[in-house]
């Protein structure tokens, strides 16, 4: 029998495609996949992305920086930062709304897309700050009470405003059986950060814009520069949020002053905490599909994309 030798292009599709039929994608990751090769032979050129009323510190801002940076066909990114404005020149092989359709979800949800055209795309921020102008009162006064007199002094004891805590609904279910000895501020600060919203039978999560595709969250709690300060990592989501990977990954790490800021926030696993150190914290490699995969790494104030490493 003649031996055959199929291209080694004819391979690469076909294994994609009975890629495509085991996960059930059918036809519509097919031609993802074809697209996907298509763009291998494409030259990288500048899409600009322009966001007004945002801060160049922003959390949802550093997030979506992240999740371009991540996606296939991104060669780099830079940005230039005036007031309440920023804008983001992408380098790479997509037109501007292909390359915004290939954000996951939870990275998309602070944004709303108004104008585009091949080469670039104009976005508002959703959550800009409003400055209202107001009269502070003062603050409540402190109960004063037991106020005795001896001998011309007078002793007064200090009762302080009682002051409320808990956690609220969202952290309550995200933190449910979980060992941590963060306070119920700093649960809050996390669950405000992802910005999920409850399902009407408050047992699983969702998006505010998306809330007809629950999906579940799960915690890691850890240490990884033994300064005896948690490290939280949350994985969560489903095929609609995060793509083919089914899930994303987001770390919280608290800064110098104690407030929990995100790192991640893109499509992947929980990451395989690697034994190279920089600066007081592991690299990080972040698994999902295919045979190659992003190590992240630690440059003293958050994780950034630091190579590609194959299986």
């Amino acid at each position: 029998m003649k031996k055959i030798i199929l291209p080694g292009f004819f391979l690469l599709v076909m294994s994609m495609h009975l890629n495509a039929q085991s996960n059930n994608s059918g036809l519509d990751t097919l031609k993802k996949d074809i697209k996907a090769i298509g763009n291998l032979f494409k030259k990288a050129a500048n899409v600009n992305i322009s966001i007004d009323s945002i801060e160049q510190t922003d959390n949802n801002l550093t997030q979506l920086k992240q999740n371009i940076l991540h996606t296939m066909g991104v060669k780099k990114l830079d940005e230039k930062y005036s007031t309440n404005n920023v804008v983001l020149t992408v380098s790479c092989k997509s037109k501007a709304l292909e390359l915004w359709s290939d954000q996951p979800l939870n990275s998309k949800q602070a944004f709303s897309v108004m104008r585009s055209n091949d080469t670039s795309l104009q976005l508002q921020y959703k959550y800009k700050k409003v400055v209202v102008q107001k009269t502070v009162a003062p603050a409540a006064s402190p109960v004063i009470a037991n106020q005795q007199t001896n001998n011309n002094i007078t002793k007064t004891e200090v009762i302080a405003p009682p002051q409320t805590t808990g956690l609220t609904a969202v952290a309550a279910l995200l933190f449910k059986g979980v060992q941590s000895k963060l306070k119920d501020v700093e649960k809050n600060k996390i669950a405000d950060s992802l910005q999920f919203i409850l399902t009407p039978d408050k047992k699983e999560f969702a998006y505010e814009d998306a809330a007809e595709f629950p999906f579940g969250a799960e915690l890691m709690i850890t240490d990884m520069n033994k300064d005896g300060k948690e490290e939280v990592f949350v994985t969560f989501g489903n095929s609609y949020t995060s793509g083919n990977t089914g899930t994303s990954v987001a770390l919280f790490i608290a800064d110098k002053n104690g407030i929990y800021r995100p790192n991640l926030g893109f499509p992947g696993v929980t990451p395989d905490i690697l034994k190279t150190v920089n600066l007081g914290y592991p690299d990080l490699m972040i698994g999902g599909p295919g045979f190659q995969f992003p190590v992240w790494r630690w440059n003293g104030k958050e994780y950034i994309y630091y190579k590609t490493v194959k299986q």
